[in-house]
């Protein structure tokens, strides 16, 4: 269960001091009768008035806040699927989880400026159907196509170099898993968008361009990382740097962002390429020419739609208000019985 606005929660302090106020004007009603004159007077005067019913009352009168307070709060249980259209473009982003992406040449490291990328690019998209592949030697499906934008950020933060163990960086393979998961649409409304340092070391991945731009597919390319070179650290459990990584003769690995494949891929397959920077200006250029294509419409299921169950602690605060209404501080009255004289 949740609430959909818990700052009603808030009120819930105000109970206490209510309570304190109701218990402190029954004492006080009853001390301030006391000074009007004897016991036994005031106690035949007050004989039809009932100390029970008024604690009743008061106990209702809480209850009713309660509940009043959690039917403002708007508890919600249960999910339901729910289809939804659209009409935008299909986009696949294709990430690079190869080791490599664990340089910190820029920060905090370029796997996680490459997340950052994304994310801003679908603050900027509402109706396009996403989808996202992460490669490295491999390649596969991290989310498939959806709608559903708040699910592909969970799988998006969930991408890790460990996910993927081939090592390298086959740009070939990625695009042929891309063509795939494109397979059921058609028209001139997919993209494919590759963030990466580009260091490709596959020799086909220029003839899988060629081939996915054959089928309409255009390729946009954003480069992470700088053209200075860094050591790529290796981190233990604790996240701190235990050494950096060497190739076969032992020596320190330096990698280097590269942007000439990127730049070639883009090129070849009518997009453009952009290098990634903290100012947001490769993300309105991507972002722009994504929403001068053609579009097309989607539907979708998701299943993040809360019901709503005010209706149950609404309905209680009714049956209290009401029952509050109908008691009475007065005592029933009872008729002794007088037999005939």
């Amino acid at each position: 269960m949740r609430f959909s606005n818990v700052s009603f929660f808030y009120f819930l302090y105000f109970i206490p001091f209510v309570a304190l106020f109701l218990f402190w004007k029954i004492l006080h009603t009853r001390r301030t009768l006391k000074l009007f004159g004897e016991e036994p007077l005031i106690g035949r005067l007050t004989a039809s008035s009932s100390m029970k019913k008024r604690v009743a009352k008061s106990v209702l009168l809480i209850l009713t806040m309660i509940f009043f307070i959690l039917t403002g709060a708007g508890p919600q249980w249960g999910m339901r699927m729910e289809s939804i259209t659209r009409k935008g473009v299909d986009i696949i982003f294709a990430l690079d989880v190869s080791r490599s992406m664990l340089a910190e040449d820029v920060k905090p490291n370029r796997l996680e400026m490459a997340k950052r990328e994304i994310d801003d690019i679908l603050k900027r998209l509402s109706e396009d159907r996403i989808s996202l592949i992460a490669f490295s030697g491999e390649a596969f499906v991290q989310c498939p196509a959806t709608l559903d934008y708040s699910t592909f950020k969970l799988l998006l933060d969930a991408v890790d170099p460990e996910i993927s163990p081939t090592p390298g960086t086959d740009f070939g393979r990625m695009i042929d898993e891309a063509l795939k998961l494109f397979q059921k649409a058609k028209g001139k409304h997919r993209v494919l968008v590759v963030l990466s340092d580009g260091e490709d070391h596959a020799e086909d991945s220029l003839e899988a361009v060629k081939r996915a731009y054959s089928q309409g597919i255009i390729i946009h390319t954003i480069g992470i990382g700088t053209e200075e070179g860094v050591p790529i650290p290796l981190r233990n459990g604790s996240g701190e740097i235990e050494g950096y990584k060497k190739d076969s003769e032992g020596k320190i690995v330096t990698t280097r962002l590269s942007e000439s494949f990127l730049q070639k891929m883009a090129i070849t397959a009518g997009g453009i390429y952009v290098r990634g920077t903290t100012s947001g200006e490769e993300v309105r250029e991507i972002t722009k020419l994504v929403s001068g294509m053609e579009k097309e419409e989607f539907s979708s299921m998701i299943h993040s739609i809360y019901e709503e169950r005010f209706q149950f602690p609404l309905a209680a605060l009714i049956l209290l208000l009401i029952l509050e209404h109908l008691i009475t501080t007065r005592k029933k009255e009872t008729k002794a019985w007088v037999g005939r004289l």
